[in-house]
């Protein structure tokens, strides 16, 4: 059920040590599946609210999380908003001995107000909290600089349709697309039609936009460079 505007905002209850981050959120497919999400500074905590004892709860270490973003649902007459969160955890092979890095995948939806409004700056709120958490608990090494990557920084892609044996426009949706989505960086797709891009014009892109990159056959027709 939805919450009335002056109710007031579980999201933002901070309940236990200071700098927890505590929410009740619906499950994005079944909004009857609720969770109660809490966020620390190292791990992301989720458990599925029953009435049935001997809950259990999963965490997710932050050093896993790749990115994290907040986004409107499919349908436009949905008021709510949601949050997906990315992990890439070591899990046992399936069938096969030994572990290995997979992808899990957490979304939750906001709907906390009827403002839609309301609820995507939530969402972005906690996208954003699960992000900056995240990035300190990034693995750190001796003699590298670590930086944050300014933002927003938004990529141009360049296709050539008929490179790659004429699966480039299909490598793209199924590799890097949802790697362009779940870091959260805006993009733009470009499908060209000549194989080669004036250097002026590849000059003029680049300073438009963060980075210009083409898929081709050579790795050095790749574009983020002078």
């Amino acid at each position: 059920m939805e919450k009335d505007a002056s109710e007031p905002d579980p999201s933002r209850h901070r309940n236990g040590p200071v700098g927890v981050l505590y929410g009740e959120f619906t499950d994005m497919l079944n909004d009857r599946v609720r969770y109660s999400v809490s966020l620390t500074e190292s791990a992301l905590s989720i458990q599925k609210i029953s009435a049935s004892p001997g809950r259990t709860k999963v965490v997710f270490h932050l050093a896993d999380c790749v990115g994290c973003r907040a986004h409107g649902g499919p349908d436009g007459a949905d008021a709510g908003a949601y949050f997906t969160a990315y992990f890439y955890p070591f899990k046992r092979r399936w069938m096969s001995a030994g572990v290995a890095r997979q992808r899990v995948e957490q979304c939750f939806r906001v709907a906390l107000v009827q403002d839609p409004v309301a609820n995507l700056r939530e969402a972005e709120m906690w996208a954003r909290a699960i992000r900056e958490a995240s990035a300190l608990q990034a693995p750190r090494r001796d003699g590298v600089v670590y930086s944050e990557v300014r933002r927003p920084c938004r990529v141009m892609i360049l296709v050539n349709p008929h490179s790659g044996r004429g699966q480039a426009l299909q490598l793209f949706s199924g590799h890097v697309q949802g790697m362009l989505t779940e870091a959260a960086v805006p993009y733009k797709l470009v499908i060209t039609v000549s194989p080669a891009v004036p250097r002026l014009r590849r000059r003029q892109m680049a300073a438009a936009f963060g980075g210009v990159c083409r898929a081709t056959l050579l790795p050095s027709q790749a574009l983020n460079s002078k």
